[in-house]
């Protein structure tokens, strides 16, 4: 049975047919007249790739440019077809047609030589792809190739008769497939088959969907789908049994296994849960604990331990600030750590403050202020009134959160209190006695169980630097821009951007920011950092590129504008970086 396929499918699956005539059986190429497809020059590959191995971070094409630089001009060619075959299949929402080109023209021209221009496999064929084929394909793309080299290696090893024989039978072709090296969980062992046999396999690149889709319709149905898990044929034989039946059914419907209609029944959507006890909630609030897992999983980029040692010196030292440039995520960390601190998400237990310049001891600690009567009442500040909630519940631990703590004057706001910041001097013993006074002999001291936890922008011009005395009662902790890995993952989790886009943000924030560390006018304290281009969680990014030029113009760039104020020419060519191919 022949199923419908739309446009982009048959475009595609022409294409697929040129490259396996030309390459899988011919051993030629797509873009040149030469003999790339060989076993030869996939050995080279397997030399330079596969027996030398970069699993670290960094950018994937920096580090695969030295790893094939001793490569002949062949195999490098021949990387950027094989890139061509991984990206035919990708959704253009997960990877844009003119990454892509970019990418494949990079790769190829690293041998010497360029592309041919207006190529019919760098056109339409690249501009909407087939399925998304999942964040591994591309945070562990060194995987997938790797299979796709060594594959190619056993393929070229056989005969042309055998490579022919093999090509008529699908279900051969899948247990050869399956026999390979590494090719255990490699989603391009699904796009493979969908590729050469679309009317035998599904345009599905995850082995756990298949596995869904296959248990609830034999639920469904009562059927007793024969199926191997450690037999990646059979399910994709139960798939297709699955699909002729629902053809059958629906002949008047083309079959979509991610149309809403079908999906819902192997992966339905789950209910909001309702509140608990939602009929005791003003009077008996329910607290959810909270803890370093806490904040890394709500999309925390620092090292685990990074963030314990930061936890440990709040604890000792019981006064923190966190100082950064701006959009290194101070204020997110700031209210995190003071939830991981208490133990719980308990919002009446921390008390954020902003500091500005007009701020002062009146407004923090105690003053006089109108009352409604026409007269003057002497009213504690919200230091004061944190203070006092704490000792009336000494067995709790409360926060206050002071934002921008330098934007103001640190040692005339706290007055007095500044003395008593100090960790060895949370007792009664040390208690002192305040500017204004409610009664003879009061004396005030600062609980143990009270933290401070301030922020700091390191990149204001217009703050003055924090005097000493401040400095001596707080630990500092310096946050940086934070990319890489951990971020990209996070980003693509929450907001379903491309591993590709994401890697060209971080390459060109990364850029930008080594320009700025390195201007004598700047310095590392004016780097931008990751909360610009990090967006809320769960809030889907339908266009990335589109999102990343507003971002770029309505937030980096007027910044940019104000660090090079004497050198507009310099930040609109920064902003160019920023944005060429956007």
């Amino acid at each position: 049975m022949s199923r419908s396929k739309s446009a982009a499918d048959i475009n595609i699956l022409d294409a697929t047919e040129k490259w396996k005539q030309q390459c899988l059986l011919d051993g030629g190429s797509l873009f040149s007249e030469e003999s790339l497809w060989t076993q030869e020059n996939f050995n080279q590959l397997r030399i330079h790739f596969v027996e030398n191995l970069d699993k670290g971070s960094g950018n994937f094409y920096e580090k695969l440019e030295q790893q094939l630089e001793p490569a002949p001009p062949e195999a490098k060619c021949l990387w950027a077809e094989m890139t061509w075959v991984l990206f035919l299949i990708v959704y253009r929402g997960v990877l844009k047609p003119e990454t892509k080109h970019d990418q494949i023209r990079r790769v190829w021209e690293w041998s010497g030589s360029k592309l041919p221009d207006n190529h019919w496999a760098l056109g339409d064929v690249l501009a909407k792809g087939v399925t998304n084929p999942g964040h591994a394909y591309h945070t562990s793309r060194w995987r997938e190739c790797r299979f796709f080299i060594t594959t190619m290696m056993s393929w070229f090893s056989l005969s042309s008769e055998d490579r022919v024989s093999l090509m008529t039978d699908p279900w051969d072709f899948a247990e050869w497939l399956d026999a390979q090296e590494y090719s255990q969980g490699r989603q391009f062992r699904h796009a493979f088959l969908y590729l050469l046999f679309p009317d035998a396999f599904e345009a599905i690149m995850s082995q756990g969907h298949k596995e869904k889709i296959v248990n609830a319709f034999s639920k469904k149905w009562g059927e007793n789908f024969s199926i191997n898990d450690k037999d990646n044929v059979t399910l994709d034989k139960a798939l297709l049994e699955i699909r002729k039946r629902l053809e059958d059914e629906h002949s008047d419907t083309q079959v979509d296994f991610y149309s809403s209609q079908l999906k819902d029944i192997w992966q339905p959507r789950q209910p909001r849960p309702q509140p608990l006890l939602s009929q005791v909630r003003e009077t008996a609030p329910l607290f959810t604990s909270y803890s370093i897992d806490s904040i890394l999983t709500e999309g925390c980029f620092l090292e685990r331990e990074k963030l314990e040692t930061i936890l440990q010196r709040l604890r000792d030292k019981k006064n923190l600030i966190l100082q950064g440039p701006p959009g290194t995520g101070k204020t997110w960390l700031a209210k995190k750590l003071a939830f991981a601190l208490i133990g719980e998400r308990d919002e009446d237990k921390i008390r954020p403050v902003q500091f500005h310049p007009n701020l002062s001891y009146e407004d923090f600690v105690r003053g006089w202020r109108p009352s409604g009567d026409g007269k003057l009442d002497l009213i504690n500040g919200p230091f004061l009134q944190m203070i006092n909630t704490a000792k009336d519940d000494p067995k709790s631990k409360y926060a206050i959160i002071i934002e921008e703590i330098n934007r103001g004057n640190p040692a005339q706001i706290f007055g007095e209190m500044l003395t008593l910041l100090e960790s060895d001097k949370r007792n009664k013993a040390e208690a002192l006695e305040l500017s204004y006074r409610k009664r003879e002999g009061e004396r005030v001291y600062i609980p143990e169980n009270l933290y401070v936890i301030g922020t700091m922008n390191v990149a204001d011009r217009s703050i003055a630097m924090v005097d000493f005395a401040l400095r001596r009662r707080f630990a500092f902790v310096d946050l940086e821009p934070v990319f890489g890995s951990v971020w990209r993952d996070w980003v693509h989790d929450q907001c379903e951007i491309g591993e590709e886009i994401l890697s060209q943000v971080e390459e060109r924030m990364n850029a930008l920011n080594k320009q700025i560390a390195e201007d004598s006018n700047l310095g590392a304290q004016f780097k931008i950092g990751h909360s610009y281009v990090t967006p809320p969680p769960g809030h889907t990014i339908s266009d990335p590129n589109e999102w990343f030029i507003q971002v770029v113009e309505t937030e980096i760039s007027p910044l940019l504008d104000e660090y090079w104020f004497d050198a507009p020419d310099t930040a609109q060519e920064a902003k160019k970086q920023l944005l060429e191919g956007f």
